[in-house]
This record gives C-alpha cells, sequence and structure tokens, in this order.
C-alpha cells in the first residue's frame, strides 16, 4: 500500500503528471519478487524520475520545487540501488 502523494504545487504541473507513473512503477517494484523484474521496473522508474530531475522549470526559491527534487533523489537513488544489487546478484551468481 502506498502513501498519499506528496503535497507538491507544481508550477508546471509536471509532478502530478509524473507522480501517477512513479507510483504506479513503485507498487509494481513492490510486489515483483524476482530481483530481475525489479531491476526493469527501476529502470522504468528511475526514467520518470529523470523528467523531474531535469525540470527546465525549476525555482531553487520556490520550495515545492526544492521538495519536488529532493524526493524525485530520494527516488533516483532507490532505483539505482536496485540496479546496482541486481548487477551484484548476477555477478556472483556467474561465479
Amino acid at each position: 500500500m502506498l502513501e498519499s502523494a506528496p503535497n507538491i504545487d507544481c508550477p508546471i504541473d509536471l509532478f502530478r503528471k509524473q507522480e501517477s507513473k512513479i507510483q504506479e512503477l513503485t507498487q509494481q517494484i513492490n510486489e515483483a519478487r524476482r530481483i530481475q523484474q525489479k531491476a526493469e521496473l527501476a529502470h522504468a522508474l528511475r526514467e520518470e524520475v529523470e523528467v523531474l530531475l531535469r525540470c527546465s522549470a525549476y525555482d531553487e526559491g520556490n520550495i515545492h520545487c526544492v521538495n519536488c527534487q529532493a524526493i524525485s533523489g530520494v527516488r533516483s537513488k532507490t532505483a539505482t540501488l536496485i540496479l546496482r544489487t541486481e548487477k551484484a546478484l548476477n555477478r556472483t551468481s556467474k561465479v
């Protein structure tokens, strides 16, 4: 079960558009049983999060923009951790 969406008042409504995709992918990752499935979904999650991290309307003076970047950064790191774990497991299984 996912938490409710963060209350980010995005000036260009990009956060809301990406959030539904991000939450769906996160739920699928949580439900996936195999690391390979999780890694495929994590790759897609990272791509969706990167849209927010590359936002051309980012304003460091807007707390909503700052929070969006912080949340997106954590999500990107989570996806990267899953991908690194899958890579490490693949390496050790080939030894």
